[in-house]
């Protein structure tokens, strides 16, 4: 009679701790899971840079951070997150249409979301976000590309843009096709 009273108690809790009765946190303390950093996958080191801003932690921009461009983009997190604490400003990142451009490539449309006393003020800035995969398998943040493919997006959109199309002709311009604007950039980061 012992194993089935054991048994049962043990569904029970399991059923519970799957429904959400059991404070399904990584170490059971009922608060939030402790955040683990994972940049081996784009996913991860997407969450690791919206994180990294989110909470103005350098540790976590500096992990994400393409070696070649660590230097120049470190200086400029720096000063941004001085700039966001002097404000009494945090940032919130919401990303979408994240698309593979080759296996060492991906890129995805960023919304930075301005808060202030934890609610958007309304001002938000958008852009593309690219990350490069490392020799070493890991996913990294590349300042410049992002800054490329910005670029050449806002380009695109804006009248009289290089990406301008005619009225009607049912085509997408050269110009605001992401994977076209990054196709011809080189590997390595001039910073």
């Amino acid at each position: 009679m012992k194993p089935v009273i054991v048994s049962l108690l043990l569904c029970v809790s399991l059923l519970a701790a799957a429904c959400g009765g059991g404070n399904n946190t990584a170490d059971n303390s009922g608060g939030e899971a402790k955040f683990i950093p994972d940049i081996s996958t784009p996913e991860g080191a997407t969450e690791v840079y919206a994180r990294g801003i989110e909470t103005s932690n350098m540790s976590l921009i500096e992990m994400v951070v393409l070696d070649d461009e660590r230097e120049f983009v470190i200086e400029q997190f720096q000063k941004n997150f001085a700039e966001t604490a002097k404000r009494g400003i945090e940032w919130k990142l919401e990303f979408k249409d994240a698309t593979m451009l080759d296996d060492n490539t991906v890129y995805s449309h960023a919304t930075y979301i301005m808060l202030k006393d934890g609610k958007p003020t309304g001002e938000r800035q958008v852009g593309w976000v690219v990350f490069i995969k490392g020799e070493d398998g890991n996913w990294r943040f590349s300042r410049r590309r992002s800054k490329v493919l910005t670029d050449e997006m806002n380009k695109a959109e804006t009248p009289g843009g290089n990406g301008e199309s005619t009225p009607g002709d049912g085509e997408k311009s050269p110009g605001n096709q992401p994977d076209e604007a990054l196709a011809n950039e080189p590997s390595g980061s001039d910073g």
